[in-house]
């Protein structure tokens, strides 16, 4: 699974955007050079110094998605339905722009209305192993805040703005200490710096350690109960030898037949789960936006259940 990084132009002063949401001077820097790099944006191309480039380029081929809010969305009105750096587009809101959708059928995008954890779920899938960058501001704040975030990128303009929207804004929790940068590359109005994100400690439940930030699987037995009706019993699956690069999929549950009955077939389903931190608690939420403590799907298996799933 690929990391979750913040990225975005930052004034010497720590603001992305005016008030207004326009750029000012933060983009200066993306015409400032003689190296010639195309978008995928028709009429968009990039001038930039030599190491900004290979930056940007490095950084543009490690992408695989894209997570933004609604208030950038609707200020790029969704990029055209095609983002500059051609990747999918991962969009929190609490309303799909049902109108929108409409009208671009092919853009590769998803709205999702669960908060950021269940987007960071979304992203995660579609990325396929690929880096998932997150947009500065309030996405990226919620990020940093449940310990999703595992870099910090800043492109750090030589401009100080006095107010505006800053890169994360207030937050919720107590200071987060970021690590010395792993990358520092200094280009013509930018210096390209990329800061990691010291883990918050891992949490033990039930003898096992848990990484905010990582992912888990829910592995359910579905079971018929008095006809029709289905039972599902969630046993929690770490990542380990047997699941070494797990990627997070959608839930698949098999159709229930008519006369479904208790002679029917066991079958199974997985769902995943995200692992959040906040306020000093562990939290686990689903792609769906659900969430659970996780001893609540740890338990302890009957007999029945560990037989059906060796190892957990």
């Amino acid at each position: 699974m690929g990391k979750v990084v913040s990225s975005a132009s930052m004034s010497l002063d720590g603001y992305i955007a005016q008030h207004d949401n326009q750029i000012g001077r933060l983009f200066d820097w993306y015409d400032s050079g003689e190296v010639v790099v195309e978008t995928a944006t028709p009429g968009l191309t990039f001038h930039l110094s030599p190491p900004t480039a290979q930056y940007v380029r490095a950084w543009t081929a490690s992408l695989g998605a894209l997570v933004v809010g609604r208030t950038l969305f609707d200020f790029t009105d969704g990029w055209g339905g095609r983002h500059p750096f051609d990747v999918p587009v991962v969009v929190v809101t609490h309303h799909v722009p049902t109108e929108w959708v409409d009208t671009h059928p092919q853009a590769p995008y998803s709205f999702v209305t669960g908060g950021v954890a269940a987007a960071l779920i979304r992203a995660q899938k579609v990325a396929s192993g690929g880096t998932v960058g997150v947009a500065a501001g309030t996405v990226a704040r919620q990020c940093l805040e449940l310990g999703l975030l595992d870099e910090v990128a800043i492109d750090l303009v030589p401009v100080v703005m006095g107010e505006g929207r800053p890169y994360f804004g207030t937050l919720g929790v107590d200071a987060v200490v970021l690590g010395d940068p792993t990358v520092s590359i200094q280009g013509d109005r930018v210096t390209h710096l990329v800061f990691p994100v010291e883990r918050r400690p891992a949490v033990t439940v039930e003898n096992t350690s848990i990484q905010p930030g990582s992912t888990l699987r829910s592995t359910y037995s579905c079971r018929p109960s008095g006809g029709p009706a289905m039972q599902h019993h969630g046993i929690l699956r770490l990542p380990g030898p047997e699941l070494p690069e797990w990627t997070p999929r959608e839930l698949d549950r098999s159709p229930r037949p008519q006369g479904y009955s208790h002679a029917s077939p066991v079958t199974f389903a997985q769902e995943d789960w995200l692992v959040q931190s906040w306020r000093g608690r562990l939290k686990l939420v689903s792609g769906n936006g659900r969430s659970r403590v996780p001893g609540s799907l740890l338990g302890h298996p009957s007999p029945g259940r560990r037989a059906m799933f060796p190892g957990v």
